[in-house]
Protein backbone atom coordinates (compact mmCIF):
# COMPACT_ATOMS: atom_id res chain seq x y z
CA UNK A 1 0.00 0.00 0.00
CA UNK A 2 1.27 3.35 -0.94
CA UNK A 3 1.91 5.68 2.24
CA UNK A 4 0.26 8.87 2.32
CA UNK A 5 3.09 11.18 3.63
CA UNK A 6 0.37 14.19 4.89
CA UNK A 7 -3.37 14.65 6.58
CA UNK A 8 -5.99 16.43 4.36
CA UNK A 9 -7.55 19.16 6.64
CA UNK A 10 -11.30 19.96 5.71
CA UNK A 11 -10.74 23.87 5.83
CA UNK A 12 -7.58 23.94 3.39
CA UNK A 13 -10.25 22.72 0.92
CA UNK A 14 -12.26 25.86 0.95
CA UNK A 15 -9.67 28.33 2.12
CA UNK A 16 -6.78 26.84 -0.28
CA UNK A 17 -8.03 24.94 -3.35
CA UNK A 18 -11.40 25.85 -3.17
CA UNK A 19 -13.06 23.05 -3.59
CA UNK A 20 -16.38 25.20 -2.08
CA UNK A 21 -16.99 27.95 0.29
CA UNK A 22 -17.41 28.70 3.89
CA UNK A 23 -20.60 28.59 4.15
CA UNK A 24 -20.28 24.64 3.06
CA UNK A 25 -17.42 23.65 5.26
CA UNK A 26 -19.90 24.54 7.99
CA UNK A 27 -22.13 22.26 6.83
CA UNK A 28 -20.23 19.31 6.00
CA UNK A 29 -18.21 20.02 9.78
CA UNK A 30 -21.37 19.59 11.15
CA UNK A 31 -22.88 16.83 9.48
CA UNK A 32 -19.43 14.74 10.23
CA UNK A 33 -19.55 15.42 13.87
CA UNK A 34 -22.85 14.12 13.98
CA UNK A 35 -21.67 10.82 12.55
CA UNK A 36 -23.97 11.35 9.38
CA UNK A 37 -23.01 8.35 6.91
CA UNK A 38 -21.61 10.07 3.38
CA UNK A 39 -21.19 9.01 0.10
CA UNK A 40 -18.69 11.38 -1.80
CA UNK A 41 -19.71 10.81 -5.50
CA UNK A 42 -18.06 12.07 -8.85
CA UNK A 43 -16.31 10.87 -12.58
CA UNK A 44 -12.49 10.21 -12.37
CA UNK A 45 -9.91 12.78 -11.40
CA UNK A 46 -12.65 14.84 -10.04
CA UNK A 47 -11.34 14.88 -6.68
CA UNK A 48 -13.89 12.49 -4.85
CA UNK A 49 -11.14 10.40 -3.16
CA UNK A 50 -9.35 14.00 -1.71
CA UNK A 51 -12.73 14.91 -0.41
CA UNK A 52 -13.14 11.23 1.72
CA UNK A 53 -10.08 11.62 3.25
CA UNK A 54 -10.52 15.28 4.44
CA UNK A 55 -13.86 14.47 5.65
CA UNK A 56 -12.26 11.50 7.84
CA UNK A 57 -9.72 13.31 9.03
CA UNK A 58 -12.48 16.53 10.35
CA UNK A 59 -13.62 13.18 12.39
CA UNK A 60 -13.28 14.23 16.23
CA UNK A 61 -14.22 11.04 17.82
CA UNK A 62 -11.62 7.31 18.54
CA UNK A 63 -13.90 4.93 17.03
CA UNK A 64 -12.77 2.25 15.73
CA UNK A 65 -12.66 2.70 12.36
CA UNK A 66 -11.83 0.34 9.32
CA UNK A 67 -10.33 1.68 6.36
CA UNK A 68 -10.25 0.40 3.04
CA UNK A 69 -8.22 1.84 0.41
CA UNK A 70 -5.31 1.33 -2.18
CA UNK A 71 -3.05 3.46 -0.01
CA UNK A 72 -2.03 4.02 3.92
CA UNK A 73 -3.31 6.42 6.28
CA UNK A 74 -2.51 4.86 9.41
CA UNK A 75 0.73 6.41 10.89
CA UNK A 76 -0.61 10.13 10.11
CA UNK A 77 -3.35 9.09 13.13
CA UNK A 78 -1.28 7.06 15.70
CA UNK A 79 -4.09 7.68 18.36
CA UNK A 80 -6.63 6.65 16.49
CA UNK A 81 -8.06 2.52 15.89
CA UNK A 82 -7.69 2.01 12.39
CA UNK A 83 -7.82 -1.14 11.02
CA UNK A 84 -6.33 -0.78 7.52
CA UNK A 85 -7.25 -3.73 4.49
CA UNK A 86 -5.50 -2.81 1.06
CA UNK A 87 -8.29 -2.62 -1.41
CA UNK A 88 -7.23 -5.49 -3.59
CA UNK A 89 -6.67 -7.65 -0.71
CA UNK A 90 -9.81 -7.43 0.34
CA UNK A 91 -11.42 -8.12 -3.28
CA UNK A 92 -9.78 -11.74 -2.81
CA UNK A 93 -10.77 -12.83 0.88
CA UNK A 94 -13.78 -14.48 1.44
CA UNK A 95 -15.90 -11.86 4.27
CA UNK A 96 -19.06 -10.49 5.13
CA UNK A 97 -19.86 -7.40 7.53
CA UNK A 98 -19.89 -9.40 9.92
CA UNK A 99 -16.43 -10.03 10.54
CA UNK A 100 -15.72 -6.56 10.70
CA UNK A 101 -18.32 -6.06 13.32
CA UNK A 102 -15.98 -4.88 15.59
CA UNK A 103 -14.85 -1.85 13.80
CA UNK A 104 -18.06 1.14 14.33
CA UNK A 105 -16.96 3.00 10.98
CA UNK A 106 -15.75 2.77 7.83
CA UNK A 107 -13.84 4.21 5.42
CA UNK A 108 -14.26 2.96 2.18
CA UNK A 109 -11.79 4.81 -0.58
CA UNK A 110 -13.53 3.69 -3.76
CA UNK A 111 -16.99 1.49 -4.06
CA UNK A 112 -17.05 -1.61 -6.02
CA UNK A 113 -19.41 -4.55 -5.59
CA UNK A 114 -17.21 -6.27 -3.24
CA UNK A 115 -17.18 -4.08 -0.45
CA UNK A 116 -20.38 -2.35 -1.50
CA UNK A 117 -22.29 -4.44 1.42
CA UNK A 118 -19.68 -3.95 4.04
CA UNK A 119 -20.42 0.21 3.52
CA UNK A 120 -24.32 -0.49 3.75
CA UNK A 121 -23.67 -2.07 6.99
CA UNK A 122 -21.71 0.53 8.34
CA UNK A 123 -23.91 3.00 7.38
CA UNK A 124 -26.82 0.77 9.29
CA UNK A 125 -24.92 -0.08 12.23
CA UNK A 126 -22.44 2.91 12.74
CA UNK A 127 -21.67 5.00 10.23
CA UNK A 128 -19.88 4.84 6.62
CA UNK A 129 -17.52 7.60 4.85
CA UNK A 130 -17.04 6.35 0.93
CA UNK A 131 -16.26 7.80 -2.36
CA UNK A 132 -17.84 6.06 -5.57
CA UNK A 133 -15.83 6.52 -9.54
CA UNK A 134 -18.77 7.05 -11.34
CA UNK A 135 -19.75 7.46 -15.13
CA UNK A 136 -22.35 10.37 -14.68
CA UNK A 137 -22.63 13.03 -12.40
CA UNK A 138 -26.45 13.21 -11.24
CA UNK A 139 -26.95 9.23 -10.72
CA UNK A 140 -24.83 8.17 -7.79
CA UNK A 141 -27.82 6.16 -6.33
CA UNK A 142 -28.39 4.44 -9.50
CA UNK A 143 -25.04 3.57 -9.53
CA UNK A 144 -25.02 2.59 -6.30
CA UNK A 145 -27.86 0.20 -7.25
CA UNK A 146 -25.84 -1.40 -9.84
CA UNK A 147 -23.17 -2.35 -7.49
CA UNK A 148 -25.91 -4.26 -5.37
CA UNK A 149 -27.46 -7.63 -6.00
CA UNK A 150 -30.60 -7.51 -7.50
CA UNK A 151 -32.51 -8.06 -4.52
CA UNK A 152 -35.21 -5.59 -2.62
CA UNK A 153 -33.40 -6.24 0.89
CA UNK A 154 -30.16 -4.83 -0.93
CA UNK A 155 -31.80 -2.05 -2.67
CA UNK A 156 -33.64 -0.85 0.89
CA UNK A 157 -30.18 -0.27 2.27
CA UNK A 158 -29.48 2.27 0.34
CA UNK A 159 -31.57 4.82 2.27
CA UNK A 160 -28.94 3.95 5.28
CA UNK A 161 -26.67 6.69 4.01
CA UNK A 162 -27.45 9.97 4.98
CA UNK A 163 -25.92 12.17 2.21
CA UNK A 164 -24.51 12.28 -0.82
CA UNK A 165 -21.61 14.64 -1.79
CA UNK A 166 -21.30 15.32 -5.70
CA UNK A 167 -17.51 16.18 -7.48
CA UNK A 168 -16.86 17.50 -10.62
CA UNK A 169 -13.75 19.18 -11.74
CA UNK A 170 -12.09 19.31 -8.21
CA UNK A 171 -15.18 21.36 -7.18
CA UNK A 172 -18.28 20.20 -5.00
CA UNK A 173 -21.27 20.83 -6.61
CA UNK A 174 -23.97 19.51 -4.27
CA UNK A 175 -24.96 18.17 -1.26
CA UNK A 176 -27.99 16.23 -0.90
CA UNK A 177 -30.19 14.24 1.37
CA UNK A 178 -31.28 10.68 0.62
CA UNK A 179 -34.73 10.46 0.79
CA UNK A 180 -36.40 7.11 0.70
CA UNK A 181 -40.19 6.54 -0.28
CA UNK A 182 -42.16 3.49 -0.67
CA UNK A 183 -39.34 1.38 -1.54
CA UNK A 184 -37.76 4.19 -3.81
CA UNK A 185 -34.53 6.44 -3.26
CA UNK A 186 -33.98 9.68 -4.58
CA UNK A 187 -31.46 13.05 -3.88
CA UNK A 188 -33.05 16.18 -2.31
CA UNK A 189 -30.06 18.54 -2.74
CA UNK A 190 -29.88 21.14 0.08
CA UNK A 191 -27.27 23.41 -1.32
CA UNK A 192 -26.06 23.59 -4.49
CA UNK A 193 -22.88 25.25 -6.56
CA UNK A 194 -23.81 28.73 -8.77
CA UNK A 195 -20.52 29.96 -10.23
CA UNK A 196 -17.73 31.81 -8.54
CA UNK A 197 -17.56 30.19 -5.33
CA UNK A 198 -21.29 30.89 -4.31
CA UNK A 199 -24.18 28.54 -3.40
CA UNK A 200 -27.71 28.80 -3.17
CA UNK A 201 -29.01 26.51 0.04
CA UNK A 202 -32.43 25.44 0.47
CA UNK A 203 -34.19 24.51 4.07
CA UNK A 204 -35.15 21.02 3.39
CA UNK A 205 -33.33 18.76 4.87
CA UNK A 206 -36.00 16.37 6.18
CA UNK A 207 -37.10 16.42 10.20
CA UNK A 208 -36.40 12.63 10.60
CA UNK A 209 -32.82 13.37 9.04
CA UNK A 210 -32.20 16.06 11.40
CA UNK A 211 -33.69 13.85 14.60
CA UNK A 212 -31.00 11.20 13.45
CA UNK A 213 -28.15 13.66 13.79
CA UNK A 214 -29.34 15.57 17.22
CA UNK A 215 -29.58 11.65 18.87
CA UNK A 216 -25.52 11.61 18.16
CA UNK A 217 -24.72 15.65 18.90
CA UNK A 218 -27.55 17.68 19.56
CA UNK A 219 -25.07 21.38 19.50
CA UNK A 220 -23.85 20.33 15.73
CA UNK A 221 -27.29 19.18 14.72
CA UNK A 222 -28.82 22.51 15.45
CA UNK A 223 -25.97 24.49 14.11
CA UNK A 224 -26.54 22.39 10.85
CA UNK A 225 -30.03 23.62 10.98
CA UNK A 226 -29.71 26.58 11.95
CA UNK A 227 -26.95 27.38 9.39
CA UNK A 228 -28.95 25.79 6.05
CA UNK A 229 -32.01 28.51 7.31
CA UNK A 230 -29.58 31.33 7.73
CA UNK A 231 -27.44 30.36 4.46
CA UNK A 232 -31.39 29.90 2.63
CA UNK A 233 -32.40 33.24 3.43
CA UNK A 234 -29.64 35.09 2.28
CA UNK A 235 -29.19 33.24 -1.35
Amino acid sequence: MKQIQQRQFLHNMYFYNRMFNFEVYTLLQSMINCNSSILVHGRKGSGGDELLKTLFDAKSNSVSTLYLGPDSIKSLYPRRKIMEINSSDFDAMNVSPLDFIGSTAAVINGLTASNINLFLYMCSTGHGLASLEGETLNFALDEVAELLENSSRSMESIGTIDYVLTVEAHKLVSISEVISKDGKHTLQPFAEFVGGNEYSFYPCVTTSKIDKMRLENFEEAERFIQSIQTYSSNS
